[in-house]
């Protein structure tokens, strides 16, 4: 559900990860005030920071989807931009490796409707701006809608 706007060559060429912060709006849990968006992820191969993320969710895996008081789109959440961010915090400096987590106007310019509400600076996230690479369309195949 990614629109390309331009060529990522310039990242692929400069870093040996990337991915984007999402666009402020209401956290969903106020302890990661912080989301990294995981709908686009660029890394070269064998990345430190890809090889923590299947072990964090791997770690985490069975105790999030045997929880009955945790609901499926939360669970979806918890299983993989949380432990993205947790991977990007413990693995981000090693090995001299050039990773960058862009600013959410690269790949996440337009917010989802559902966070429409939480826009109070007028519509700061509502159109593709000069340094966007991708629009992400919040399919959110997974999401349960209302």
């Amino acid at each position: 559900d990614f629109e390309c706007i331009k060529q990522f060559d310039e990242l692929n060429n400069c870093y040996d990860f990337y991915c984007g912060l999402h666009p402020p709006h209401q956290v969903i849990h106020p302890s990661y005030p912080l989301e990294i968006g995981n709908a686009l992820i660029g890394s070269s191969k064998e990345h430190p920071i890809i090889f923590q993320l299947f072990k964090l969710i791997e770690k985490r895996w069975e105790k999030i989807y045997k929880s009955k008081e945790i609901d499926d789109n939360w669970k979806v959440v918890l299983s993989t931009m949380y432990p993205l961010r947790d991977a990007i915090i413990k693995d981000a400096y090693k090995k001299n490796l050039h990773n960058i987590a862009l600013p959410a106007t690269y790949f996440f310019p337009i917010l989802p409707g559902r966070y429409i509400k939480d826009q109070d600076q007028g519509n700061s996230f509502s159109e593709i701006k000069e340094e966007t690479l991708a629009v992400h369309h919040w399919g959110e195949s997974w999401f349960s809608k209302p």
